[in-house]
């Protein structure tokens, strides 16, 4: 815990060699529902971390205490139009995307975090863009607060009562097809209580 006592051991030890048994193991496990079981092969002591990840174009919607939904629009002609696994999202297209939330009991202090698709661009309500309603009123900044950094956009709700809904607005700046991560939503002094969207996939041609 000290240079002295690091000096101490250093020389202690200075004529031992090294053996280092920490090596990879595939471990074979069960799943029922999110939990996951392993069975060590051997009856000792281990020093064990576990890496888990799930493919993100697995992911699906699950809800527990919330319900999330999101949905992405384009401009065309002035008007929103619901995107779909049929439309031709190009470079230069202005993209709103709303996340709906609702909660069967009034919830407090509720996190909503989304993965921006990739190529995309969020346009920042802070420079009143006329798309962002009444972003600029003292009201909305007292009750909405919204953080966009990393390529995610959060929203920090003080209080939700039965539903609501939330959209900020992308431009899209590069050709390719992009696979999206979930939104989620959480009360953050409620590990239980959370929700998430299914991940989705984004064309641009």
């Amino acid at each position: 815990g000290s240079t002295f006592a690091n000096g101490v051991c250093s020389y202690l030890l200075r004529d031992q060699g090294v053996n280092e048994n920490a090596q990879p193991k595939s471990l074979l496990f069960t799943q029922v529902g999110n939990q996951l079981q392993y069975q060590l092969p051997e009856q000792q002591a281990h020093w064990l971390t576990m890496e888990y990840q799930l493919p993100l174009i697995e992911v699906t919607a699950q809800s527990a205490g919330l319900n999330l939904k999101r949905q992405r629009f384009v401009r065309v002609d002035g008007k929103w139009q619901a995107i779909t696994d049929d439309t031709n999202l190009r470079v230069g297209d202005l993209v709103k995307t709303t996340l709906s939330i609702d909660s069967s009991t009034p919830r407090t202090h509720i996190a909503i975090t989304d993965d921006v698709a990739g190529g995309f661009e969020v346009i920042s309500p802070w420079l009143q863009n006329v798309f962002y309603k009444d972003s600029s009123s003292r009201d909305w900044k007292n009750n909405n607060h919204i953080d966009i950094q990393d390529g995610k956009v959060t929203w920090y709700l003080m209080n939700l009562q039965d539903k609501d809904s939330y959209s900020y607005y992308s431009r899209v700046r590069h050709v390719g097809r992009y696979q999206t991560g979930p939104a989620t939503a959480e009360a953050m002094y409620r590990t239980d209580v959370k929700a998430r969207t299914a991940s989705s996939h984004m064309e641009i041609k």
